[in-house]
């Protein structure tokens, strides 16, 4: 899954509403609404807003690289 669709996943998860969270982050509403439809992204500081608010945190963890074939 893409983090892209992660956030949505918890934004979905809290019940919050757009109004609320634009409330609450100072994201724009409308935005926040493009983005839940994945018509748009977020700028990465609305996403910190968000992730903030929500309590997550990313975990990267690296794939092993593929050896190329000879």
């Amino acid at each position: 899954m893409s983090l892209s669709t992660e956030i949505r996943a918890a934004i979905k998860a809290s019940g919050l509403t757009h109004y609320r969270l634009w409330k609450l982050t100072g994201v724009d509403k409308t935005a926040i609404g493009r983005f839940m439809a994945g018509k748009s992204g977020l700028h990465t500081a609305n996403l910190d807003a968000i992730a903030e608010l929500l309590g997550l945190h990313v975990t990267i963890e690296r794939r092993p690289k593929h050896k190329k074939e000879k």
